[in-house]
């Protein structure tokens, strides 16, 4: 089990310059987002998480938390200058720091902003997350940990190019 995390980790850690020459990678997204919000307590993840978003656009702005707490605080300061859409993309872990998950702060986004993309990661299986969500609940794009660099670049590529509009 080591040996898989070492490689997958590896994997992850790939200099910048192969993310766009990696098999198997979507072409750019027709969204390319300017503003992310990061949610996330593992920091081990934060070099993952960046690499991604900058080989999505290198002039993307990245915003990361640690706790729901810190995220609200966050979405509130860019909705000052952008009340329309604070962020084009956020990111979340379910376990943060603190008493709330990253769920709970997708529920809150859903009621203020229920068109801005967001995607859930976890360590838990796809079906525990499901019922973590509830009966009936249509939950976010959901990323199990642990992933690859190909699983979450195309997962976000899929989001941002996803259109919900008629």
């Amino acid at each position: 089990m080591l040996t898989t995390g070492v490689a997958r980790l590896r994997d992850w850690l790939l200099p910048e310059e192969d993310y766009g020459r990696r098999v198997g990678l979507q072409p750019l997204p027709t969204r390319i987002p300017k503003r992310v919000l990061v949610i996330e307590d593992d920091l081990a993840l934060s070099t993952v998480i960046d690499r991604v978003l900058q080989s999505l656009d290198p002039s993307v702005e990245v915003d990361w938390a640690v706790t729901e707490e810190e995220a609200r605080e966050r979405v509130m300061a860019r909705a000052e200058e952008d009340p329309g859409q604070p962020y084009q993309l956020i990111f979340t872990d379910i376990f943060l720091g603190g008493p709330r998950t990253g769920l709970d702060f997708w529920r809150w986004c859903q009621r203020i902003y229920p068109d801005l993309p967001l995607v859930v990661t976890s360590g838990l299986a796809t079906d525990r997350f499901y019922d973590a969500l509830g009966a009936g609940e249509v939950g976010p794009p959901y990323l199990p940990k642990p992933f690859t660099v190909d699983e979450c670049y195309d997962l976000l590529v899929g989001v941002l190019n996803y259109d919900a509009a008629p």
